[in-house]
């Protein structure tokens, strides 16, 4: 998650899933490329077989993980705006800013291997409850940071 606006106005967080888009990019062109490589030296279709699922694993794979999210936080419309754009659908919620108390941070997992998210938190309204910044869980303190410049910008 990154600060991509800070301003007195308003305040932009982005979620860009740059490392499992390359990644299952990487499995597609593998696929492509044995694929490829393997029919033109033999000449029969041997390659596609063995292609196929490494195109299928990076296809599935991107429409899985690569989820892009955005929050903004607008002090002049007194919104919080929360954006999800994944390869075939996209959402939008708006709450009102008066109804945001906080932001936290969850946790999942073990003692041993925890992941976390930030999550905001509004006490009043229609929209009262727990609402992840984002869907996934993520290691390193990425969520911790996120939830205290959300904190300060309050």
């Amino acid at each position: 998650m990154k600060v991509t606006q800070s301003t007195k106005e308003k305040l932009i967080i982005d979620n860009r899933p740059v490392w499992p888009g390359l990644l299952a990019m990487t499995f597609i062109m593998i696929g492509v490329g044995v694929a490829w490589n393997m029919t033109i030296d033999q000449g029969d279709i041997t390659g596609v077989l063995i292609g196929v699922p490494f195109v299928g694993m990076g296809a599935l794979a991107f429409w899985a993980f690569v989820r892009r999210s955005q929050i903004i936080f607008d002090r002049v419309a007194g919104t919080i705006d929360i954006r999800r754009k994944s390869l075939t659908s996209q959402t939008r919620v708006v709450h009102d800013l008066a109804d945001f108390d906080r932001a936290e941070v969850e946790t999942s997992g073990s003692s041993d291997s925890q992941t976390h998210r930030a999550v905001l938190i509004l006490s009043r309204g229609m929209s009262a409850g727990r609402h992840p910044v984002t869907e996934a869980y993520y290691s390193g303190r990425g969520a911790e940071r996120i939830a205290a410049t959300i904190n300060a910008w309050r």
